[in-house]
């Protein structure tokens, strides 16, 4: 995508740009939350060192800009509503609800996106700074009173910038589709429940973190299922069924 720009020599990997999401929706949970529960919002400044693509760039996308020169990724949104026969509304999904919004923005502010597969990536070119670059750390209230909450509230006290909940997103583990993402997670979702479920309660972010950590500090514990990079795998997409199925914390 940079004509080879960070592969020539004297480049170091921390030089790298780093990847996020253009949240253009203004979504509670993040431009793209198949990524995770929680993320940063950068300041407006940050836009000026930005470059965007349409989709990952992991697919090598030809709509590419910046935010001085948009109007390919507008138009690839608009073109992709036409490709994909998805009627240009409120129901829409995945770029048609990205589409949306550019004719007539969303009424209810701080709603969920649930953007799996359709967002517009950002990479954010020079460093990074938590105390400079940082507007707010949003967090996914399963991990209110949890030790990476500790954690995520202390990062934010230590440099500066405000922490706040979105809703969530929690599922009954005997809801997980087996569909979605196929027949393997609802078997998973069944097994991490009953293994690091506290008290019984739904599955959520924190508790599909906790059975990723085990995964990773006792693979032997996950021997009967195989590679461990399969069961890490087949976590990624619990969390996908969860932020495609799940409902905020307190409906």
């Amino acid at each position: 995508m940079f004509d080879g720009a960070y592969q020539r020599d004297g480049v170091m990997p921390a030089h790298r740009p780093t990847y996020g999401g253009l949240n253009l929706l203004d979504h509670a949970d993040g431009a793209c939350p198949r990524f995770g529960s929680c993320h940063l919002r950068l300041r407006p400044a940050v836009l000026g060192r930005a470059t965007f693509c349409l989709g990952d760039s992991h697919l090598s996308p030809e709509v590419v800009g910046t935010a001085d020169a948009f109007e390919a990724v507008l138009a690839g949104l608009l073109a992709g509503v036409a490709a994909s026969g998805e009627c240009l509304g409120r129901a829409g999904t995945g770029v048609a609800a990205l589409a949306w919004t550019l004719l007539d923005p969303p009424t209810t502010p701080g709603a969920v996106g649930r953007a799996l597969d359709d967002y517009v990536e950002a990479q954010v070119h020079g460093t990074l700074d938590l105390a400079y670059d940082v507007e707010e750390l949003v967090v996914d209230p399963s991990f209110a009173g949890t030790p990476t909450g500790v954690t995520l509230e202390s990062i934010a006290e230590r440099f500066g910038f405000p922490l706040r909940w979105h809703a969530g997103f929690v599922l009954a583990v005997d809801q997980v589709d087996a569909e979605f993402r196929g027949p393997a997670i609802p078997v998973l979702a069944a097994r991490v429940h009953r293994e690091f479920a506290r008290a019984g309660g739904p599955v959520d972010a924190a508790l599909i973190g906790r059975a990723a950590a085990s995964v990773v500090v006792e693979p032997h514990r996950w021997a009967d299922r195989g590679p461990i990079a399969d069961t890490l795998q087949h976590l990624k997409q619990l969390w996908h069924v969860l932020v495609r199925f799940g409902t905020p914390y307190g409906t």
